[in-house]
């Protein structure tokens, strides 16, 4: 992996000012499935999805900040969150809504060693739980100079095993997939809330990270959009992008199938950008367009 990876994206925003604001708790029970808790000074915005056991918050970051994701999943007494953001302004917007939900934070799950998904997590004053594979990651990162977290960052907690866990009454099913996006990935399951979490596996209306092994990527892809129709599940989280739906999955394969074609017969990495870009003029995250340059090998 190159050890460009988002190294310039976190000296730019890491030097952001801290933005502090607050959003009034959603009550339950309201019909829309979906709905925007939004303000006019903050930088992200927050989509809140009903579910059938839990409300979840997704923060998505500003395109600044490639549109990162947070979800809060809201519980009757507790809040568990997903990944940390890359930027402190972001990540203070994060913790600022979920303090604002009245409820304690019991733990900040870190779906796998991407900086953009982990650096800001600073702001939470919590450290980062995640499996043992990720954590060692991360750790190789950081001891190779790839990541440069902010002052303050702790080492995840490798608590986190494969299985089932209730929390608070919600079963959460942690698995784990290798070699696609990231080394490892956390694949998060909530059957009761039809949700599952699948961070950087996919991308909603952003283009995609290069990844490891895209090939490999595409098949875990496949084999979890079958899985979602047998497990009825209605709700897919992502790690750049708003919630979206298992349809979603489609448009993934077809951007991976189109991206490693690319990557094996075009003549320059700029020839694939601007491929992709005119498949997908309206995505949004431009900024993990500069990385493919350092993934494309010259032939």
């Amino acid at each position: 992996m190159s050890k460009m990876i988002r190294r310039d994206f976190l000296k730019t925003l890491g030097a952001a000012g801290v933005v502090s604001i607050g959003a009034g708790a959603i009550p339950f029970g309201l019909g829309a499935r979906r709905a925007l808790a939004q303000t006019d000074d903050r930088l992200g915005k927050v989509v809140v999805t009903y579910t059938p056991a839990a409300r979840i918050h997704t923060y998505v970051a500003p395109e600044d900040g490639a549109r990162v994701t947070t979800h809060i999943i809201e519980t009757e007494n507790t809040l568990v969150l997903v990944d940390g953001q890359l930027a402190l302004p972001f990540a203070q917007e994060v913790l600022a809504y979920a303090e604002s939900l009245g409820k304690p934070i019991e733990r900040i799950l870190l779906s796998h060693d991407h900086p953009d998904h982990w650096s800001g997590a600073v702001a939470f004053d919590l450290p980062l739980t995640t499996t043992a594979n990720i954590a060692a990651n991360l750790q190789a990162g950081l001891d190779a100079g790839q990541y440069q977290p902010v002052e303050g960052f702790q080492a995840p907690e490798t608590t986190l095993i494969e299985g089932s866990e209730t929390i608070d009454g919600l079963t959460f099913e942690f698995s784990t997939v290798q070699n696609a996006e990231a080394l490892e990935q956390l694949v998060i399951r909530l059957p009761e809330a039809k949700t599952i979490i699948l961070q950087d596996l996919m991308y909603n209306n952003t283009y995609f990270f290069p990844g490891f092994d895209r090939p490999n990527w595409i098949s875990i892809l496949d084999t979890l959009r079958q899985s979602m129709v047998t497990d009825g599940i209605e709700t897919v989280l992502v790690g750049h992008g708003v919630p979206t739906t298992r349809g979603a999955l489609d448009t993934g394969i077809e951007y991976l199938t189109m991206m490693e074609e690319l990557f094996t017969t075009a003549d320059s990495a700029e020839a694939v950008v601007q491929a992709i870009q005119a498949r997908y003029p309206s995505y949004e995250a431009a900024f993990i367009l500069t990385f493919y340059e350092s993934f494309f090998a010259p032939r």
